[in-house]
């Protein structure tokens, strides 16, 4: 089975959200029955210390990649894995790619779309526009209210 692309709008902002909303739908609704996704088995050292749940950057720290928490303030900071597990500055987290769920996160309404927020967290509204130089990344959809489906979307500065 080939599994089709889908056209996305080309920069979100509220006003094209009813759409990007149901493109998500359409493209989860498109995985075949019985396809599962697994950690990406790799560990890999945090910069900065890592909540339980958090959504990381993978840096390049003197050539060495490193962790360290995704923030929509920063389009360098751009969100690449989570953890489950938080860790401090220099240990060494599990970390999970697109496709893993992240159930180590809370408040979440099951359904809807989130964002990558500050600190490693998601937002349900995406950055505005008016916030000129911060990112706007789809992070996944809520499952339940502590599960989140990491689909990572590609990084798009306002």
């Amino acid at each position: 089975m080939t599994l089709q692309p889908i056209n996305a709008p080309a920069r979100y902002d509220r006003s094209n959200e009813q759409q990007f909303r149901q493109q998500i739908a359409t493209a989860l609704a498109r995985v075949p029955d019985g396809v599962a996704a697994t950690p990406v088995a790799a560990r890999m050292a945090a910069s900065e210390t890592l909540a339980d749940g958090a959504f990381a950057s993978i840096w390049s720290n003197a050539g060495v990649c490193e962790l360290r928490n995704a923030d929509n303030t920063d389009p360098a900071k751009a969100v690449d894995v989570f953890v489950l597990k938080g860790c401090a500055a220099g240990g060494v987290p599990l970390i999970y790619g697109p496709g893993a769920i992240n159930t180590a996160l809370g408040g979440l309404t099951p359904g809807a779309g989130y964002w990558l927020g500050t600190t490693g967290g998601v937002t349900a509204m995406a950055p505005a526009a008016e916030h000129s130089g911060d990112i706007v990344q789809f992070v996944g959809k809520a499952l339940s209210a502590t599960s989140l489906l990491f689909l990572r979307g590609e990084p798009t500065t306002l």
